[in-house]
Order: structure tokens, then C-alpha cells, then sequence
């Protein structure tokens, strides 16, 4: 018969075994060594955003636990065999929510091919991510609040529509991010208002800001 001091630290071993088996999923010398496929065939699912123009560069969305906790990586390649990971922003590693809800590549005028992230938490809330690669890294351009999606608090289609204003080049390069949110107060009462922000190209500063 096992006493509760054995079950409880079994219990602290299977935790600890199982989070370095999830962080060992991400162990940049297992995916040099096994490739892309049998890298990517160790999650639950796996959504691939290959670089439109550079077969060498492929962003994954890899899930842990279906639509519940995920990785974003971009990965420098040749086919299947695998150079490295192309480091993340340190504020996208602190502040993204931590499933993807949305990755592809965006070509913008001035700006060129950014990588567009939607994430969000447990809770449905996300924000828009705009990262581009840049002296063998990822940067940020910009992020902001665009995903809400639970009981109380939500907007169309779970986040904002994204437009990018950039085809008429006398004027500079607007996104523009806009939708209706709905809110219920404490009695259940439903309340909508439109939302609509704007975020101008600063080529100075490399970054979106917010129009005010």
C-alpha cells in the first residue's frame, strides 16, 4: 500500500517528466536531427505557413493540446532537414496569448512580407501580432487587443477584421482594424458598440503606430 508521501512525490516526478517531455518538443537539436515531418508529427496538430517567396523559411503553429496551448516557430529549413529556429521576439514571448489562433504572411507596401499572429488564452482574449524577420530574427512592428471570444465579452467572428490601406501610394501605409463588440453586464443585458482603430507605417521607426 503506498503512503501519501510516495504518491505525492510520484505525482511531483510524472509533472516534472511531463513538462520536460513538453519543453523536449521544442528542442531545437531533436528537430535538426529528426527533420521537419517527424519534428512536427509529434504534436496534436501542426498548421504550416511556408514564406511565399523564401522556400527556406516556414512559420508553424504546433499544438500541445488542441485548440488549448501551442507554440508559435519559425523555422530556417531545406526541405526537410532542419537549420534552426529563428528567434521570437522577447516581448511576443512575454505578452502573446498562448494558442495561435491565426499565422500567415502578409506582403504590405513599404513594409514588405510581415508575419501576421492572432493569439489568444484560455479565456478567448488575443491580440493581432505583426513580426517580420529582420537581421536573422523576428521583430515586432506592432500588437495590439483584436480577439475576444467568451460568455461575457466577445466580437464578430471572435476578432477584429484587418484591413491594410497601402494601394494608393501618395498617402502612407494605414491598417485599419475594426468590428462590433458585444458585452453582457451582471444582469445578462447585451450591449454592442462598434470599434474601429487605425495604425499608421512609421518607416523611421520600422513599427505601426496608433493614429490618434
Amino acid at each position: 500500500m503506498f503512503t501519501r508521501s510516495f504518491i505525492h512525490v510520484l505525482t511531483l516526478v510524472c509533472c516534472t517528466l511531463s513538462c520536460w517531455s513538453q519543453e523536449n518538443l521544442f528542442d531545437e537539436a531533436r528537430w535538426k536531427r529528426e527533420g521537419l515531418i517527424r519534428a512536427t508529427n509529434s504534436f496534436v496538430q501542426t498548421t504550416r505557413a511556408p514564406h511565399p517567396e523564401n522556400a527556406q523559411i516556414s512559420a508553424f503553429h504546433c499544438e500541445r493540446e488542441s485548440r488549448w496551448w501551442g507554440n508559435l516557430v519559425v523555422v530556417r529549413h531545406d526541405g526537410d532537414a532542419m537549420f534552426g529556429f529563428v528567434s521570437l521576439p522577447a516581448d511576443y514571448l512575454e505578452n502573446a496569448g498562448h494558442y495561435v489562433r491565426d499565422i500567415s504572411w502578409r506582403k504590405i507596401r513599404e513594409v514588405g512580407w510581415v508575419l501576421q499572429v492572432l493569439t489568444s488564452t484560455h479565456r478567448g482574449n488575443g491580440s493581432l501580432w505583426l513580426l517580420e524577420i529582420r537581421d536573422g530574427k523576428m521583430c515586432s512592428l506592432m500588437n495590439t487587443r483584436a480577439v475576444a471570444e467568451n460568455n461575457e465579452r466577445w466580437f464578430d467572428h471572435g476578432q477584429l477584421q484587418i484591413e491594410y490601406m497601402d494601394t494608393d501610394t501618395s498617402k502612407p501605409v494605414i491598417m485599419r482594424l475594426h468590428g462590433t463588440e458585444h458585452q453582457l453586464d451582471e444582469d445578462g443585458r447585451q450591449s454592442d458598440k462598434k470599434v474601429e482603430a487605425y495604425w499608421v507605417w512609421e518607416a523611421s521607426k520600422r513599427l505601426f503606430l496608433p493614429m490618434k
